[in-house]
């Protein structure tokens, strides 16, 4: 397996970063550039164990849906990152466990009484949607649309605690920058799914592309990404006077330029998987808010 990584990264950083996708770091700090960015937007100030709690819950989802993969495909996953969470299985479910223990402390710990219910919801609602993914299986269906769910609670996970303790959830520029996240989230995913088709078919992983095919889900996802430069420039026109051009909306523009290229080359994308390393590093261009 360790050949595999070396054969689709050449170079002590490639590597490097190659293992660090297998076990999903790159997700969690794109995870965390994201909630440095939206405390900005809402003067919410960004701590310590804020970053801990957000980038240990992201870590904890991603990993037991692997997790949960790799037990059911065992040896047989025709991705190496459900083969390495096959063959080092023990390691990750202990290293699960620390981190889910850990988290937890700091959540009772750190965390105000209404953020700690705002995070058993989204909890609730992660183990709810991975439930039904499991109890789908392989069917699929155009009505079942596993990454909108997966969007759904990366996003509310990043935006939750600042837009609450902040109040700023009652302004409409707020929701406007959380949809336009919420749908580059969206995209993201369904960018993956439509280049891993032939993969998922394979270990019978459901998909809304498989529900749909291909050239369907190549259309939508066109459709969908028309949206975001849609919705800035109605920002520009009708809000002139908000900073959300200047401060987020820039970078949302250039996290949809990478996912557009995806869309536009998607045979240079594909191969090395070189998507997964763009599609996820469109997510560290939030770290640009600190500057």
């Amino acid at each position: 397996m360790w050949n595999t990584i070396l054969k689709f990264n050449s170079g002590r950083v490639c590597k490097f970063y190659g293992v660090l996708q297998l076990l999903s770091l790159d997700v969690v700090a794109g995870a965390l550039g994201s909630g440095i960015m939206v405390s900005s937007l809402c003067g919410y100030l960004v701590t310590p164990h804020f970053l801990a709690i957000l980038g240990i819950s992201v870590w904890l989802i991603y990993t037991l849906d692997h997790l949960l993969d790799a037990r059911r495909l065992k040896g047989s996953a025709s991705t190496l990152r459900h083969r390495f969470h096959h063959l080092y299985f023990k390691y990750i479910v202990l290293a699960w466990i620390l981190l889910a223990l850990a988290g937890a402390i700091l959540v009772f710990c750190r965390l105000e009484l209404s953020a700690i219910y705002f995070g058993l919801i989204m909890f609730g609602f992660a183990m709810a949607h991975l439930s039904l993914v499991r109890l789908v299986g392989n069917q699929t269906s155009p009505l079942l649309i596993k990454e909108m769910g997966v969007a759904v609670v990366y996003s509310g996970g990043i935006w939750g605690l600042p837009v609450l303790e902040t109040g700023n959830w009652i302004q409409p520029v707020i929701w406007v920058s959380f949809f336009q996240f919420l749908l580059l989230a969206f995209i993201n995913l369904l960018l993956f799914s439509y280049f891993e088709y032939e993969t998922d078919e394979q270990d019978k992983h459901t998909s809304y592309v498989r529900a749909i095919g291909k050239v369907a889900a190549r259309n939508f996802t066109g459709a969908l990404l028309f949206l975001l430069p849609i919705s800035e420039l109605l920002i520009w026109i009708l809000i002139p006077e908000s900073e959300h051009f200047l401060r987020v909306g820039s970078i949302y523009l250039l996290m949809w330029g990478i996912l557009a290229a995806l869309w536009v080359f998607p045979v240079w994308f594909k191969q090395y998987e070189r998507y997964r390393k763009w599609g996820d590093g469109a997510f560290l261009i939030p770290f640009l808010s600190l500057f």
